[in-house]
């Protein structure tokens, strides 16, 4: 059997500059804007008194309870643990689906918990 020569995900893909900059990219973004969202709803019960601040920051919070709007960042960690299995496991499928199992498992215990 002829081999492949595509050699996707390594460093002999013409493309892995590529990726490694764009995911290099992703996770600046990741570590500016996670304290950030931190912060917003750290000082939310205090901040959510102005009306102003309410409409600018509901792309955070309209989807939970008022009292559960600190439930975004357990959404984010789940997002990004999800966007990461493939890197951390990219040529195991059973470690990936174990590790999918293990996060949305995790996710669902909290959701089940606070029903945000």
């Amino acid at each position: 059997m002829p081999e492949s020569s595509n050699a996707s995900g390594t460093a002999d893909d013409p493309d892995y500059a590529l990726n490694l900059a764009l995911a290099s990219i992703n996770l600046a973004v990741l570590i500016a804007l996670v304290p950030i969202q931190i912060w917003i709803l750290w000082r939310a019960d205090v901040l959510f008194q102005n009306p102003q601040f309410r409409r600018s920051t509901r792309f955070l919070t309209a989807r939970f309870r008022a009292t559960t709007y600190w439930f975004q960042l357990v959404l984010t960690v789940r997002n990004y643990g999800l966007a990461l299995v493939p890197v951390v496991a990219p040529t195991s499928p059973s470690l990936q689906v174990a590790l999918y199992v293990v996060i949305l498992l995790f996710y669902s215990i909290a959701a089940a918990l606070y029903y945000p």
